[in-house]
């Protein structure tokens, strides 16, 4: 039912685009019978629906483009993985793709901010989830026979190296909490925090670094530390003469781009994609104010990137 949904949304799609009908919505009317739990809904009622068919829409015609030029043969496969989500939350789809279905040994993953940027190097990156226990008690009447988890964990957290720490490594609190009353000794408090580093060793130091802080604080009052690290993934460095670059570059100037190599501090998928054998470049886009409620990218960047791509499939 969905799929035949989404072939015949694809087509009114198209139909309306050909001759400049806007589209205002796609989906199932809303109406007081939509959610009934009594009432069987003869369609396909599916929240991205819109976005399902769209997409169809996209990828027929990007496949016919590719014919016309004749340059698809056998070597350009369009390919969505199921796990490709999750990026922005620690890379959780890339790390879990089955790599077995996946052939492709090359990959650009645009995911930059400036047009012409191909990233040479990212970080790896640990998360660190800490929790202070102390010892509850009246902070007026004996405060004295209390531990306070907050004035552990802050005294932690203020011997701890943060922000830049060198040009290649960062680290970052992202959170503490503690909720409790004013006259109450606060028994626990948490933080959840980060670092990177494209230098595998500097990171591993950085992690122990901020665990130590930890662990001094709460031996110093006398406090139970229950700690937790991660590796969310791994660094990766290429070659600035590798010829994947290089090919990267010669298509960037094709399409009208200046290539500049640059090194990162974001995570992404290129990082599990070189992880698992496959040599991937990070490359921009023009994507600007990233992570705000004013994210933009301009048309024209688009169409650079666009030219970008089929210049690379043509080569």
């Amino acid at each position: 039912l969905l799929d035949d949904a989404v072939e015949r949304t694809k087509n009114v799609l198209a139909v309306f685009d050909r001759y400049g009908v806007p589209c205002i919505r796609v989906g199932l009317c809303a109406s007081e019978n939509l959610s009934d739990a009594s009432v069987a809904i003869a369609g396909a009622n599916h929240a991205a629906i819109g976005e399902i068919a769209m997409s169809a829409l996209y990828l027929e015609r990007i496949s016919a483009e590719l014919d016309r030029l004749a340059i698809r043969g056998g070597g350009v496969k369009i390919y969505v993985a199921r796990g490709a989500i999750c990026e922005e939350i620690g890379l959780l789809g890339s790390r879990h793709m089955d790599y077995d279905r996946v052939i492709a040994k090359k990959a650009a993953v645009l995911d930059s901010s400036v047009p012409g940027y191909i990233v040479t190097g990212g970080p790896g990156q640990y998360k660190i989830n800490a929790a202070v226990i102390g010892r509850k008690a009246h902070a007026g009447g004996a405060p004295e026979r209390g531990i306070s988890a907050i004035q552990v964990l802050c005294e932690a957290i203020s011997n701890m190296k943060q922000l830049r720490i060198d040009p290649e490594t960062t680290a970052n609190i992202g959170s503490i909490h503690a909720d409790y009353p004013t006259n109450i000794v606060a028994e626990r408090a948490t933080m959840c925090a980060e670092c990177r580093s494209r230098d595998a060793a500097k990171l591993e130091q950085q992690v122990k670094h901020m665990e130590d802080c930890l662990h001094l604080a709460c031996e110093k009052y006398g406090a139970v530390l229950e700690l937790e690290r991660s590796k969310t993934y791994d660094s990766y460095r290429h070659d600035e003469n590798d010829p994947f670059i290089q090919e990267m570059s010669a298509a960037m100037i094709r399409a009208g781009l200046t290539p500049v190599l640059s090194a990162t501090g974001g995570g992404s998928d290129v990082n599990n994609f070189c992880l698992h054998g496959i040599t991937a470049l990070m490359v921009g886009t023009g994507m600007s104010k990233v992570h705000t409620t004013e994210e933009q990218i301009s048309i024209d960047d688009l169409n650079n990137t666009a030219r970008m791509v089929l210049e690379l499939i043509k080569a």
